[in-house]
């Protein structure tokens, strides 16, 4: 794999990682509770969107990231489900008496693994989408996500 499509992968990785990891994490707090259904598509896929529409797709280009768009969001709608389902399940359980906590902590574990499964789905569409674009693109992209991960490393260091 060239330098340049393994940065690519390992920033889409990374992007994808912290926008699901949270999302999960979330379903065990109540966060954002009623309005996580479409929270994750429309934040992944609008990057996504301004990212191709900045790197002028041509005809071609933008069928075929049409199609791997709506892979990618019945992906996340996946996601947003299973989150919602966990997450009503970690409240009802809790709102008993005398939860279970065996019984959460085991489901728990078996939706982080579903979830990586989903994640994991979700970075072969990113580089899908990534393969869809000509040499020059994908050095503007890359460029782009050393950009936002340099942006990123200093918000984060506050």
């Amino acid at each position: 794999m060239k330098n340049g499509k393994w940065f690519a992968l390992m920033a889409l990785v990374l992007v994808i990682s912290l926008a699901t990891g949270g999302f999960a994490i979330s379903g065990f707090k109540n966060y954002m509770a009623n309005n996580c259904a479409g929270f994750l598509r429309e934040r992944v896929l609008s990057h996504l969107d301004y990212a191709m529409q900045e790197l002028k797709l041509t005809s071609g280009q933008q069928a075929r990231y049409s199609h791997v768009r709506e892979r990618i969001g019945a992906g996340l709608d996946g996601i947003s489900s299973r989150h919602k389902v966990a997450r009503d399940a970690v409240v009802a359980e809790m709102s008993k008496a005398d939860p279970n906590l065996d019984a959460l902590a085991g489901m728990m574990k078996k939706e982080v693994a579903v979830l990586s499964e989903s994640v994991n789905a979700e970075i072969d569409l990113m580089v899908e989408t990534y393969d869809i674009l000509d040499a020059g693109q994908q050095k503007q992209l890359v460029q782009r996500l050393k950009m936002h991960m340099k942006d990123h490393a200093e918000h984060s260091h506050r």
